[in-house]
């Protein structure tokens, strides 16, 4: 169905009708409602228990101004324009404070209908932050959806939400070990040179909850989006786990991986260099490279029509006794510079809720990059400025 096309801000009247050409029906990713949710406190607990519901279960759309009968489509009469704005700021209210943990990458867009009209629709995606509550008036319930509609979750039901609220970052985390560890034991059909590495991973949700497979032909396509870190020069190819672009040479300085399951792995080696407090890493030019291929790779998995959520995992291998140098000029230091004190460091992941600007993408990184600025006993990254923004040329 069009109504789950990527371009969520996209979706038009055509799309709509669509649903009733076709004679959709209501199903747990998909419900109607032919009239808007009231003010009442009644009204409020109905719409939060089905934004909730969709979250619990497979995520899903809620379309307000389409009619059906017997949970079939039928029409698309809309709701009077007047009503508009007090129909969805009230829902985001409602929704923003009415459900815990709050909802990733929600989206509400009203839709004009020729005749003057507006419809509503709202897409909740699939969470990975599993369960989430009523807390409306200490409502304090659960809601998941069967194919008969929608429930309060029974014991056994809330026992898997709660496993599989866990169960997802774990998987992505077991996974992003996994390939460290490989890395570090030199598998693949060209290992990695060493003398410092860095591995990033964007891994989409869908992909460890679900048998998702992205296009590999549109990826190979893509090639420029998904070059190595640093490397100007590639070469692509498919392999066994998906597509990769390698870095040319001798030796494997670095490739990028766009997995089958739309996971994609960014790997550097040759971090370090030896520096006048000895062994040193660039964090000017490290960050910078790092945050430019993120950035690359994120519209990359966009024109892949990948969905978020995406959480970003960055670790550094082979670091040990290593000095992050802040600043460009050796002569700065002194003797007992501070150094990692730990072969590998795995950053905290950063979530990246929904597709957006550059400097958003940049500006979700700070708090991960900013560990490394502790290690050298400064408070934040210093290569962003008070509101966000990177400001690293300027240093």
């Amino acid at each position: 169905m069009a109504i789950t096309r990527p371009d969520f801000e996209g979706i038009s009247v055509a799309d709509l009708q669509e649903l009733v050409d076709a004679g959709a029906t209501e199903s747990q990713t998909l419900e109607f409602k032919s009239a808007g949710y009231g003010n009442a406190d009644a009204d409020k607990k109905e719409l939060l228990k089905d934004v909730s519901s969709f979250a619990n279960t497979h995520g899903g759309h809620l379309i307000v101004g389409v009619d059906s009968v017997e949970a079939v489509a039928t029409a698309v009469p809309g709701i009077p324009p007047a009503n508009i704005a007090a129909e969805i700021l009230p829902y985001e209210a409602t929704i923003r404070t009415g459900i815990e943990p709050r909802i990733l990458g929600l989206k509400i867009k009203p839709v004009p209908l020729p005749a003057g009209n507006r419809c509503v629709v709202i897409r909740i995606p699939q969470s990975w932050n599993l369960p989430h509550r009523v807390t409306f008036q200490r409502w304090n319930k659960f809601f998941v959806r069967h194919s008969a509609g929608v429930d309060e979750a029974n014991m056994d039901e809330l026992r898997n939400l709660f496993t599989l609220g866990v169960a997802s970052s774990d998987r992505i985390r077991a996974f992003h070990g996994k390939r460290i560890a490989g890395i570090i034991a030199g598998q693949g059909a060209r290992p990695l040179v060493g003398n410092g590495r860095m591995v990033a991973h964007i891994a989409p949700l869908v992909s460890f909850t679900s048998r998702y497979e992205c296009d590999l032909t549109r990826a190979h396509d893509a090639q420029e989006q998904f070059r190595p870190i640093t490397s100007m020069g590639y070469t692509p190819q498919y392999n066994l786990d998906g597509f990769i672009n390698e870095r040319g040479g001798d030796q494997n300085h670095g490739y990028t991986q766009v997995f089958r399951n739309g996971t994609v792995e960014a790997c550097r080696g040759n971090l370090i260099f030896q520096g006048h407090s000895g062994a040193s890493i660039y964090a000017l030019d490290m960050e910078h490279d790092l945050l430019e291929a993120l950035v690359n790779y994120l519209h990359g998995l966009q024109n892949l029509d990948v969905p978020p959520p995406f959480a970003i995992l960055v670790s550094l291998q082979g670091v040990d006794r290593t000095h992050y140098q802040l600043r460009q000029h050796p002569g700065l230091y002194v003797d007992g510079v501070p150094v990692f004190d730990r072969d590998t460091i795995a950053l905290p992941e950063v979530l990246i809720e929904a597709y957006g600007t550059d400097a958003d993408y940049r500006r979700a990184m700070i708090p991960a990059l900013s560990i490394l600025w502790n290690a050298m006993r400064r408070p934040r990254d210093e290569y962003f400025d008070d509101t966000g923004n990177w400001i690293g040329e300027g240093r």
